[in-house]
């Protein structure tokens, strides 16, 4: 539940960033939503095994909290960057 709450409304707002900087190619630039989100999900499954079977689990709880902590850089910055352009 948590992540379908903290998580729902990104594709929405990644969409409405797309269309934003797209300007006149808005279309080509939402062409790329779905191809980054399957990009992701398999990169993710590659990392994710490989670190297991070198690491072991724990080093998944490291590597997320990283990841975390940049997404949350990136959206502070992103959000900044697309405040104006609205």
């Amino acid at each position: 539940m948590l992540w379908g709450l903290t998580f729902g409304g990104a594709a929405p707002q990644l969409q409405s960033a797309l269309t934003i900087a797209g300007g006149t190619e808005s279309d080509l630039a939402n062409a790329f939503l779905p191809v980054a989100f399957n990009l992701a999900i398999s990169a993710a499954g590659l990392v994710g095994a490989l670190l297991i079977a070198v690491s072991g689990g724990l080093v998944l709880a490291v590597s997320m909290a990283v990841l975390g902590a940049l997404a949350l850089v990136v959206t502070v910055v992103g959000r900044q960057t697309f405040a104006g352009r609205a």
